[in-house]
């Protein structure tokens, strides 16, 4: 994309506020010499510039640098933060967009109101129950993770163009993928731990890594007119989903999956081609899941006792919660003290996990370390938001999830439909839809783009 030129009298004010963001973020991060601080900032603010011409390009690498978030991690704690400088950029476009350009903001008014409805209530949630304990800077980071999905599907739903960024994330994900195969066979054949088998997704991503494969097996298994490397490449992305559920052993992905191939089957009209891709990947699943067995005989998915007790048990302590028990633990250990802190939680960063910058850490925290609340979405919610915040936010994604079953005979309606159901699945499973940026806004890119066409169906295909 060719840089269009800026014009100083018209972005000043604007190039003064994304320094000071810049640098406002990075500090909390930052602990490195400050000749290395001033350079790291002076680069990024450069790099805040270029991608503010274009709204397309902005969004591509928020994407791309959110996916590699673990791996910017493991070179410095602060780089693992731009994809929240970029979303700063995002929410200031979309101001920019309304203010200074005088646009018209289309929105999606049910999934807005209820997000609107739902940060009024951690605002007061946390000015009455945390109290400012912890500083303006918690509420600020907390609210900006909870809602990043709401920023960025608000940016795709005012995007003028989507063409490019579409083209260059499906080459993307396509080059990920492929490198991603061969990563995760060496580190399997290396010993490596199996909750640590996720690539360049980094140290326990298997589920993140997991829910990512899915959503692009959903784009490109439902993708209009697919070419014959398409079609390669989707009978390589089985083979990888499959090999990579039983090296890993996501029991996720290898009950999701064929969970998602079924309901396909369901809701799309059968050609021949499609059934020869279900055979493909029913007859691959088989040799998979017995692959699997052969790895965790003691594992067996279709063992009742099995998964009772993988989804109620506690995690290593005992009094760790997990996906199913939390309200037990939760009360057992009198997380919610009162009606009003069960019906509104205790408020928004109240239990935000971060063990390198205590500016960052909740007020209980520590004092509710033992249980891993921040583990799991559900716990996560209800402690912080409380039953009602839990089903607000659960409600934006049932619109979604309702309105595009019933128009289910459109391909990106089923797409949509899809999409949004593995991002619920995900929520269950564990925290990253509220806790990790990058699938988040994966996720979101997608449900913000079908979405969009859900509203305008008179548009083309976007994808």
């Amino acid at each position: 994309m060719i840089i269009k030129k800026l014009k100083l009298e018209n972005s000043i004010v604007l190039i003064i506020i994304l320094l000071m963001i810049m640098s406002f973020f990075m500090s909390i991060m930052s602990q490195g010499n400050l000749i290395i601080f001033t350079e790291v900032c002076i680069i990024g603010f450069i790099f805040c510039i270029y991608l503010w011409q274009d709204e397309e390009r902005l969004l591509y690498y928020t994407i791309l640098f959110s996916i590699f978030s673990n791996l910017l991690g493991n070179i410095s704690g602060a780089l693992s933060n731009i994809p929240q400088v970029f979303l700063v950029l995002i929410i200031m476009k979309i101001i920019s967009k309304a203010i200074i350009k005088r646009e018209k903001i289309r929105i999606n008014k049910s999934v807005s109101y209820i997000v609107i409805l739902m940060m009024v209530l951690n605002t007061i949630t946390y000015a009455l129950n945390i109290n400012f304990e912890s500083s303006i800077v918690l509420y600020i980071w907390t609210m900006l993770k909870r809602y990043s999905f709401f920023f960025v599907y608000l940016y795709v739903y005012n995007l003028n163009s989507e063409n490019n960024i579409i083209t260059n994330l499906d080459k993307t994900v396509k080059t990920i993928v492929i490198i991603q195969f061969f990563l995760t066979l060496i580190q399997f054949f290396q010993g490596i731990d199996f909750d640590n088998i996720a690539g360049v997704f980094g140290e326990f991503s298997t589920g993140e890594y997991s829910i990512f494969l899915l959503i692009y097996f959903i784009i490109l298994y439902e993708k209009k007119n697919k070419t014959k490397l398409d079609n390669m490449f989707l009978i390589f992305l089985v083979v990888h989903i499959i090999i990579y559920s039983a090296i890993a052993e996501v029991k996720l992905l290898m009950l999701l999956f064929p969970t998602i191939v079924l309901i396909e089957i369901i809701l799309k009209k059968k050609k021949l081609k499609e059934l020869i891709y279900i055979i493909l990947i029913f007859g691959c699943l088989f040799l998979g899941y017995k692959f699997y067995l052969t790895l965790y005989p003691q594992n067996d998915l279709l063992d009742k006792d099995f998964l009772d007790k993988y989804l109620t048990s506690s995690y290593g302590e005992v009094t760790q919660l997990n996906r199913l028990n939390f309200v037990d633990q939760l009360q057992k250990n009198n997380v919610l003290e009162d009606d009003s802190e069960k019906l509104f939680g205790k408020g928004i960063g109240a239990v935000h996990p971060s063990d390198s910058t205590e500016l960052l850490q909740g007020p209980y925290y520590l004092k509710y370390k033992y249980l891993r609340i921040d583990w799991f979405t559900l716990p996560y919610l209800v402690t912080e938001s409380g039953y009602i915040g839990t089903f607000l936010f659960l409600g934006v994604y049932l619109i979604i999830l309702i309105k595009s079953l019933l128009n289910h005979k459109r391909r990106q309606m089923r797409m949509l439909f899809l999409i949004t159901l593995v991002s619920v699945i995900s929520l269950i499973y564990s925290s990253s839809m509220i806790g990790s940026i990058r699938l988040t806004v994966f996720a979101w890119f997608y449900i913000g783009l079908l979405d969009k066409r859900n509203i305008k169906l008179e548009g083309k295909d976007l994808i």
